[in-house]
């Protein structure tokens, strides 16, 4: 295998499940991985999981990542997700690998766009009047895709089933150790991973990270960076899942 990311030390800093998976990759081109985790995924245990929330029998179900996949699993079975005669939306091929996992069936995502704006272009969600959906997400979201979906005539429920909340312990040590190699790069995946990283590193080594080559997900991300004052190279990774980390890698 093409080891054509040696010499590149890479800081993630998602949920540990998600950086395990993506570390993986990466290594087997041959970066350096740095695990941190600045976020955790806590289940929202007084949301009803079940499809059929209290009869509203939606036609349309919409997962937005592989945690509200996992969660929903987790708590309600699978047999929802195997028995429902329905369409099943979700934003990109990670959700949706989670979603076969488990036998799903009838699984629509958009092929370059991954976040609601490429649902919103599939056939499926453009003539949504008369459809009921519902759509599992975590605690806080964009409103986007809810709103667009009622202006296009649908009726639309939120389960919120999971929070991102902040780790409690970051370790900071392995951050320093991060910036000592000779070529740091960071992978930060959220607002809310851009907000703990401000609030919890100290203002000086919170200075050396800020001179660091961030990738991002979405022009949004790489705005907010900038806001923060980021001073080193925002590259927005504009390819979707753990291939499009390692394309925009490559391009450094």
């Amino acid at each position: 295998m093409s080891q054509s990311l040696q010499g590149m030390s890479v800081l993630l800093t998602r949920p540990l499940v998600q950086s395990q998976v993506t570390s993986r990759k990466l290594e087997k081109l041959g970066a350096i991985i740095f695990v941190v985790p600045l976020l955790e995924v806590k289940a929202n245990v007084n949301s009803d999981m079940t499809f059929s929330q209290n009869g509203f029998n939606p036609n349309i179900i919409i997962f937005s990542s592989p945690n509200a996949v996992r969660i929903v699993v987790e708590s309600a079975g699978a047999e929802q997700i195997q028995s429902f005669a329905g369409q099943i939306v979700v934003p990109g091929r990670g959700t949706a690998k989670e979603l076969k996992k488990v036998g799903a069936k009838n699984i629509h995502y958009p092929q370059t766009t991954e976040n609601s704006e490429g649902m919103l272009d599939l056939a499926l969600l453009r003539e949504v009047k008369g459809r009921r959906v519902v759509i599992f997400r975590g605690q806080s979201g964009r409103e986007l895709l809810a709103n667009s979906l009622r202006e296009r005539g649908a009726e639309v429920r939120y389960v919120p089933v999971y929070s991102r909340q902040p780790c409690l312990e970051i370790d900071i040590d392995k951050i320093r150790d991060w910036l000592n190699q000779t070529n740091p790069i960071l992978l930060l995946s959220s607002e809310t991973a851009l907000n703990t990283m401000c609030s919890v590193l100290p203002e000086m080594l919170r200075n050396r990270v800020w001179a660091q080559i961030v990738l991002v997900f979405g022009g949004r991300l790489k705005t907010l960076c900038q806001a923060k004052g980021w001073c080193g190279r925002i590259v927005v990774v504009d390819r979707p899942g753990d291939n499009g980390v390692a394309v925009a890698l490559e391009s450094l």
